[in-house]
């Protein structure tokens, strides 16, 4: 089991290890996090950073805020048998990133891997165990990504991740339905309007 799971589908949640001790972070610590996390393939400016998430402070304000926020997120990940630095990679004073190295779970990432290997196949091609992957990763959206964060960077995240989710039970419906297990297809069918009442084509 990894040392640390996060997840984003609904509220931010942090648990560490075997006994799930959840990790209690602010609000803006979350977002740090958050954000790292969403767009984690690359690093990011400290400036940035701190215009995106302290937008309505002053760049001096900003800096101190993201400082803080910073501090509080190595010592809150932290433990008796962690580094400070093992999640989180500053390689100078001017960036940071989150280390995709280090023992973690995260659900967006675990979601969009599976969903995305199958969908990269056509319906025909698809196999039982393709199918079953895909049902198991689309298990992970509990909710749409950061439920009550509405900055532009968490919205447009939101529905991405919220369009991949979709494209997945369609995959799901076309794939019993070219089996003729039209039971199975008018349940995800249902899913879909459940999620997007106005689509046309189900």
């Amino acid at each position: 089991m990894s040392a640390l799971q996060i997840f984003l589908f609904g509220n931010v949640r942090v648990v560490y290890g075997q006994e799930s001790l959840q990790v209690k972070l602010t609000r803006t610590t979350q977002a740090l996090l958050a954000y790292l996390l969403v767009y984690r393939h690359r690093s990011h400016s400290r400036e940035v950073l701190a215009g995106l998430l302290w937008a309505n402070h002053t760049e001096e304000r900003a800096r101190s805020c993201l400082n803080t926020t910073l501090w509080r997120l190595r010592r809150t990940l932290a433990s008796e048998d962690i580094p400070r630095s093992d999640y989180l990679i500053i390689p100078s004073a001017l960036e940071i990133s989150f280390n995709l190295e280090s023992n973690h779970w995260l659900d967006i990432a675990v979601f969009e891997d599976q969903v995305s290997q199958v969908l990269a196949r056509p319906v025909e091609a698809m196999s039982l165990m393709a199918t079953q992957q895909l049902e198991q990763g689309l298990q992970f959206y509990i909710g749409d990504l950061l439920e009550g964060f509405y900055d532009d960077w968490a919205l447009c995240e939101r529905e991405r991740l919220r369009g991949l989710y979709l494209n997945g039970l369609i995959r799901l419906m076309r794939y019993y339905q070219h089996h003729h297990d039209y039971e199975k297809s008018l349940i995800y069918g249902q899913q879909i309007l459940q999620h997007d009442p106005l689509r046309e084509e189900i």
